[in-house]
């Protein structure tokens, strides 16, 4: 009697879903007659019937909402933005068809649930190669927030603890988030809500995966569910319509297609030339005793304590050449491109490719504008005014010297640089920079500085109206302990 009681209840969810959409009260669903057990209840509710699997119903509940608040916000901003929203919208719809598909099934091999997941795959490495040819554009910290947060849907494949692995990739995504809020934060707030909602949608797949796949994907919860042809992610542009499964009301639209052009210029992914030496390598050493067995044997002729004649030479007999094994490939030169400043758009100005150039001067007219920095060597810039901000890319041994800033200057991947702000400076980023001297000015005191990964950073301090400067080390090494629950992180005693 429970059993059938439990299939009332759901044809009557099903019609008030289906009164919802056609406006019009249906006929009442007939008593079923035939009740075959828990197992025939459930293949009937979610597969012979088509209805929405329970665990897909939750995965909609907690993405659609923040994901249309997201796609509205991203439609506003526009650019590149607006032309990447398409895919990621795609990415969710195909990651909702893997959960209908996983409901319906027996767990698979490892080898068949990553070919399931080719459509999520393919799709994030278009982002990223898409990602990549925008450096220089306005929305380069967006795109990148966007590329570090979605490889989180790859939880599907973690187990015993997916949830934690959602959220270090929402702390990844906070990387290049930081950034945006910095520069935008007084004058466009609509990209700061633009990142509150893009962080929202996987705070909300964080808390679904928490409660409902708590120990790893459940496989086989509905089943003989199978998605079909028009299944898809939940409607970005309605967030409020009723779902509803399969039938005459039919199920929301999918996400429009991206434009049939749309990535056709990228380049694909760099392929690493070294791969195949490297893999012919590991592949000796994992002969085993076999690794020495087309080693020559050294005769008594060949031994300079045994051959006096040798011993005034440094030339090695070439009969080992002849046993095979061709020499290592040089590494690829780096690319270096003709030396590049201009002022692009009226809103930023790109200096790159500077080698061995003392004497880069640039002219800030208007405090807005933004200064990019990239793959500068042994070079020194000299930024003239007061700008918005100042970033370098990639640079070695190159020094930058600015009149004063609106928002901060940052270093991402540098060896050796040094900073100078002879006015105002309220933040200076540091990441994955070994090497880093810093100069600041007396009315630069309070300049708020963020570090990470970072090594060998100094930061000298004028403490008069002389010039003096007072150099203080920024601390590298820290020590952890947990106390009354909870961790304490401090400097370490070394430093």
């Amino acid at each position: 009697m429970s059993t059938q009681e439990d299939f009332l209840k759901r044809l009557e969810s099903v019609t008030s879903r289906l009164e919802a959409i056609a406006g019009q009260k249906p006929a009442l669903a007939p008593k079923p007659t035939n009740l075959g057990g828990p197992s025939a209840s459930a293949a009937a509710s979610a597969g012979d019937s088509g209805e929405v699997p329970a665990h897909v119903r939750a995965y909609d509940d907690a993405i659609e909402e923040p994901l249309a608040n997201w796609s509205k916000l991203t439609d506003q901003l526009g650019g590149d933005l607006a032309a990447v929203k398409p895919k990621v919208l795609a990415m969710f719809a195909s990651m909702r068809n893997y959960l209908w598909s996983a409901a319906g099934k027996s767990e698979p091999s490892a080898e068949e649930a990553q070919k399931m997941l080719t459509p999520v795959i393919n799709l994030l490495g278009e982002i990223n190669n898409f990602k990549d040819t925008k450096r220089k554009t306005p929305h380069w910290n967006h795109l990148n927030s966007v590329a570090e947060a979605l490889p989180a849907l790859g939880w599907v494949t973690v187990k015993k603890t997916p949830a934690p692995y959602v959220k270090e990739f929402i702390e990844a995504a906070q990387f290049y988030i930081n950034p945006i809020l910095r520069e935008f934060k007084e004058t466009d707030p609509r990209h700061v809500e633009w990142t509150k909602a893009w962080k929202a949608v996987f705070e909300e797949m964080q808390k679904f995966v928490r409660q409902v796949h708590t120990t790893g994907l459940v496989w086989n919860s509905a089943p003989g569910a199978a998605p079909d042809a028009s299944a898809s992610a939940p409607s970005a542009a309605a967030p409020s319509a009723p779902k509803a499964p399969a039938g005459p009301g039919g199920p929301p639209p999918p996400p429009p297609p991206p434009p049939a052009d749309f990535f056709a210029n990228i380049a694909p992914p760099p392929v690493d030339a070294d791969k195949a030496s490297r893999d012919a390598l590991f592949a000796s050493l994992n002969q085993g005793e076999g690794v020495t067995s087309r080693l020559k044997k050294v005769t008594a002729d060949m031994q300079t304590h045994k051959n006096p004649n040798l011993r005034g030479t440094a030339v090695v007999p070439a009969a080992g050449a002849s046993q095979g094994g061709s020499s290592p490939a040089k590494p690829a030169a780096p690319v270096r491109k003709p030396p590049h400043k201009e002022l692009e758009n009226g809103k930023q100005w790109i200096v790159e490719y500077f080698v061995n150039d003392p004497n880069i001067v640039l002219d800030v007219a208007d405090k807005k504008q933004t200064v990019y920095i990239y793959r500068c060597e042994n070079s020194v810039i000299k930024v003239n005014g007061k700008a918005n901000s100042i970033t370098l890319d990639g640079c070695k041994k190159t020094s930058v010297v600015f009149d004063a800033l609106v928002a901060q200057c940052e270093t991402v991947n540098c060896q050796s640089v040094q900073i100078q702000t002879l006015g105002e400076l309220p933040t200076l980023s540091i990441q994955k920079t070994d090497g880093c001297q810093v100069y600041l000015s007396k009315v630069a005191q309070g300049c708020e500085i963020v570090t990470s990964k970072s090594s060998e950073m100094n930061i000298s301090v004028q403490t008069n109206d002389d010039g003096d400067y007072s150099e203080f080390p920024v601390p590298e090494q820290f020590k952890t302990t947990f106390v009354n629950g909870k961790l304490v992180t401090v400097v370490s005693d070394i430093c």
